[in-house]
């Protein structure tokens, strides 16, 4: 059978629709290929700005990390000045306080005593020496107390060292100093 076309235009018309169609997908193709390229653009822009600015920022961190390590350097050199003057202030608050304590006891000690060893324990002092009688040794003690208020001597040993020694005595006495004098502390 044999088909007659009677309206001719129709064929016609469909193609010219078809190629329509397709010009327009190829046109929406390439429009959304051109969008997602600028997009990609515009994101890689971003990407590199913030980069940049990452960069910038971690420059400026280690730069500070650094002013913050000098800070710090300084600091702890500031805490070691610090207690070395505090040592020489100590010190120099110190110097005359042996002599203090020479002088305190040599004004102390009374006629016919005599000290024939001198040891310093800790913040005290441990004399040894020989005294004419008990009561020499007594007298000393009170004047060693007089000496340096705030000083505590305590008698540790008395002995009478031959039975023909005329009331001779050896002695040993500790002598605790103030704490504002305490030698070599």
């Amino acid at each position: 059978m044999v088909f007659i076309n009677l309206l001719p235009h129709r064929p016609a018309a469909r193609r010219q629709r078809e190629r329509q169609l397709l010009r327009q997908l190829a046109g929406g193709v390439l429009l959304g290929a051109a969008l997602a390229l600028m997009a990609g653009l515009a994101l890689g822009i971003a990407i590199n700005k913030q980069t940049r600015q990452q960069a910038h920022w971690q420059a400026a961190m280690h730069e500070h990390d650094g002013a913050i390590a000098a800070a710090q350097l300084a600091q702890r050199e500031t805490a070691v000045l610090a207690a070395r003057r505090q040592a020489v202030h100590l010190l120099q608050a110190q110097r005359n306080d042996a002599v203090i304590v020479l002088d305190a006891l040599a004004r102390a000690v009374p006629a016919g005593v005599i000290l024939h060893s001198l040891r310093q324990d800790g913040s005290r002092l441990v004399l040894a020496g020989r005294a004419p009688s008990q009561q020499a040794v007594s007298a000393l003690l009170l004047a060693l107390a007089q000496a340096l208020p705030g000083s505590t001597p305590q008698l540790q040993e008395v002995r009478t060292p031959v039975p023909m020694s005329g009331g001779a005595v050896e002695l040993s006495v500790h002598w605790a100093l103030p704490p504002s004098l305490s030698p070599g502390d």
